[in-house]
């Protein structure tokens, strides 16, 4: 092939037929590479299949997000949708497949299942701590699911946080926000942030 006297293929096992100067050769071909799917999600994603919210704090301000969330706004010119999701207190209770929304305080009962660990006065992400009020939005990819989180160490802040406003049911005639586009939202201590995927690092949005 290409004038060279000798050449090598490599496919992923599939019988393969050569034709080289006139002459045809039928080979079948091995691999020993394993190869591992790669899938790149976001925020934006999760709402593309059934959703249930789990809360297990049964605080006033989180309910009023559970309830907002249960009945969420569209990307559509009236904002409406006709979508109801459950709010449940037990994962047991979940439907099996369903995305799951965990809306929480600084607990770490999802740490064996998200990149980032959450404490009274902070969180730490890569190894490295941020301290101060943080509320934290997160998408993560576990079994059959996406789940979302929701965390933070002061519950003021879930009434203030513009990425809440963006969290909308993407559809087929309008375009998502792009902030969507990302693995996490952060707000810590008034400033926005984001990371676009999990192993990347925290960078600063500027909204205005």
């Amino acid at each position: 092939i290409n004038k060279q006297e000798s050449f090598s293929v490599t496919d992923t096992g599939h019988d393969i037929t050569l034709y080289y100067n006139d002459n045809i050769a039928c080979y079948t071909t091995s691999c020993d590479l394993h190869i591992i799917p790669y899938m790149r999600f976001s925020i934006a994603e999760f709402f593309c299949k059934g959703v249930d919210i789990l809360l297990q704090d049964n605080n006033k301000i989180f309910l009023q997000l559970a309830n907002n969330l249960a009945s969420p706004k569209t990307f559509f010119l009236d904002m409406q949708s006709n979508v109801t999701y459950r709010i449940i207190d037990n994962v047991e209770q979940a439907v099996k497949g369903n995305n799951i929304i965990f809306i929480s305080q600084y607990h770490n009962s999802l740490k064996n299942i998200i990149h980032m660990q959450f404490n009274e006065i902070g969180f730490n992400y890569k190894g490295e701590s941020y301290l101060g009020e943080y509320c934290v939005i997160g998408v993560e990819h576990h079994e059959d699911k996406f789940v979302l989180f929701i965390i933070t160490n002061n519950v003021s802040l879930l009434k203030t946080n513009i990425f809440l406003r963006l969290i909308l049911i993407p559809s087929y005639a309008n375009e998502y926000s792009s902030m969507l586009n990302k693995q996490s939202l952060i707000l810590l201590n008034n400033t926005y942030y984001s990371i676009y995927e999990w192993g990347c690092k925290i960078e600063e949005e500027k909204l205005y």
